[in-house]
C-alpha cells in the first residue's frame, strides 16, 4: 500500500515560508526583512507566523 504523497505548494498563488523564500532568491533572513521594511516584499502574519505571498516574490523579481 503506497501512502499519498503530500502536493507541492503552488508557488503562484500559495504562501512560502521566510526559508522556502530565501532559499529561492538565494538572499539570508535579514535580507527578506529588509524588503519587508522597505515595503518590497509583502507578508502575512498567520498565528504569529510569518508567510510571504508566491506573488509577491514573483513581483520582486519582476515576473508576472
Amino acid at each position: 500500500m503506497r501512502t499519498a504523497e503530500k502536493p507541492k505548494p503552488d508557488r503562484r498563488t500559495g504562501l512560502g515560508t521566510i526559508e522556502e523564500v530565501g532559499d529561492f532568491l538565494r538572499i539570508s533572513r535579514p535580507t527578506i526583512y529588509r524588503l519587508f521594511d522597505l515595503g518590497k516584499l509583502q507578508r502575512v502574519k498567520l498565528a504569529g507566523a510569518v508567510r510571504i505571498p508566491w506573488a509577491s516574490v514573483y513581483e520582486l523579481v519582476g515576473e508576472k
